[in-house]
């Protein structure tokens, strides 16, 4: 975040692009108010950029703040799909809310029933997406 904190003030052109350039965000994308982004550094790092327009016409903006969003926290999920001799690797960020986050984390470290369940889940949608079987089903938190 320091390294963050060091671009505020800068002035950037108007756009998405310009701003994960200058940021080197992995991703950014703008919210409902013009002037308001959110990025991602990848792992489970996501952020709010605020910024105010420059100038008249407003190509520029000028980043005013940059905070962690703690509203939301990424699960990275890799597993295989097999079907006979072929196998289908997806990666996926699913979003999880900062308070069941935690919950699920302490679950998978206990080593409780939530992973077998979690297991479950994912073989019932291998076989949705017609595959014949999961392969290696992996979760970083």
């Amino acid at each position: 975040m320091k390294k963050l904190n060091e671009k505020i003030g800068l002035i950037v052109k108007n756009n998405a692009e310009s701003l994960r350039q200058i940021l080197g965000v992995k991703s950014i994308k703008s919210t409902k108010d013009n002037y308001e982004y959110k990025g991602s550094m990848g792992e489970h790092l996501l952020l709010i950029i605020e910024t105010e327009p420059v100038g008249e016409n407003a190509k520029e903006i000028r980043i005013t703040k940059i905070t962690r969003d703690d509203s939301t926290f990424k699960l990275e999920i890799a597993y295989e799909m097999i079907k006979g001799d072929e196998v289908v690797k997806v990666c996926l960020d699913l979003p999880i809310a900062r308070h069941k986050y935690d919950e699920i984390e302490k679950a998978f470290d206990d080593k409780d029933k939530t992973y077998d369940e979690f297991k479950t889940v994912f073989e019932k949608l291998v076989v949705l997406q017609g595959f014949d079987k999961l392969g290696e089903l992996m979760v970083h938190f």
